[in-house]
């Protein structure tokens, strides 16, 4: 258990961070005697949720990157190596979406860099440019640059080897495929 306690001159007295075994960090507070939670986080190896994914390998698999290594998110029809851990997510065409599945990732990765298929913006122009302008929005949101890079099909599916998972969606639109690269929180 890890306890840090510090006091304050303004109502509440003392402020606690808990780790306790069941992977929660506590904001507590006593006033008059009293003991009162504030908010309860779930930790995920040595970092605290901050988003709201909810998908336990996902949240896994995000929270064990380290700087440069990269997930990929693919459409129902990208293949998929057997060397690479298969997420898969599709329940049905177009169940999950692309967009809302990148979005809860990017929700919860520090992402430096993405790769895409030279051939989705030819074939699917409209995801193509709802997903380059959502990066750009992320961009600017954190402040961080976020490099797009596009390499053929071919090679794109031959990079997905050194993803340390994939995850399928129900998304049917062409070329629909985004490698995230991690980028580093400091």
């Amino acid at each position: 258990m890890y306890c840090d306690i510090s006091f304050t001159r303004q109502t509440p007295q003392y402020i606690s961070f808990i780790s306790h075994k069941n992977s929660q960090l506590c904001l507590l507070y006593t006033y008059a005697g009293r003991l009162f939670a504030l908010h309860t986080h779930r930790i995920v190896g040595e970092h605290m949720k901050k988003a709201t994914l909810i998908h336990s390998e996902i949240s896994y698999v995000i929270a064990k990157m380290g700087h440069y290594d990269a997930i990929t998110i693919c459409d129902a029809g990208l293949p998929i190596p057997s060397n690479v851990q298969r997420i898969d997510l599709a329940v049905t065409q177009g169940i999950p979406s692309f967009m809302d599945t990148l979005k809860a990732i990017a929700s919860e990765m520090e992402i430096e860099s993405v790769e895409l298929a030279e051939e989705f913006q030819k074939a699917s122009p409209d995801l193509h440019e709802t997903v380059t302008d959502y990066i750009a929005l992320l961009a600017k949101l954190r402040r961080k640059k976020i490099t797009t890079t596009y390499s053929s099909y071919e090679k794109f599916k031959k990079h997905t080897k050194q993803s340390l998972a994939i995850i399928r969606t129900g998304e049917c639109t062409p070329y629909a495929n985004i490698t995230l690269k991690s980028g580093v929180v400091f």
